[in-house]
């Protein structure tokens, strides 16, 4: 079976203020395999960022976030490649909250490994 890669940067030099949050673009996962997030710039005073993720049947929603997610990150300070493991969906949104002191800066990427 063919597969593909499907990389997307879902926040691209997104400032976030001290416990404030945002939100990804919806993403399609529907031919998705394997998923990971990869966090390539963190910034700020005392770096810190939560993420977690909400799901939907689709990438027109309606988006769920998992009572008990399967995946979430907590308290990342520097640049990593986190493996996400989200449950059957076709559209996922991934979320980002500051948890840090002061505001932050992120870039991050959704990566997403498909099947044709």
């Amino acid at each position: 079976m063919a597969r593909k890669i499907a990389s997307t940067k879902i926040f691209d030099a997104v400032t976030i203020s001290n416990g404030a949050a945002a939100t990804s673009p919806a993403i399609n996962i529907e031919a998705g395999e394997a998923f990971s997030l990869h966090l390539s710039a963190i910034s700020g005073t005392v770096p810190s960022v939560t993420f977690t993720y909400s799901i939907a049947p689709s990438t027109n929603g309606p988006f769920t976030t998992p009572v008990s997610p399967s995946t979430t990150f907590s308290a990342q300070t520097s640049p990593n490649v986190l493996p996400l493991v989200p449950e059957a969906g076709g559209g996922l949104k991934i979320t980002a909250t500051n948890s840090g002191a002061g505001p932050i800066v992120l870039d991050v990427y959704s990566v997403v490994i498909e099947s044709l």
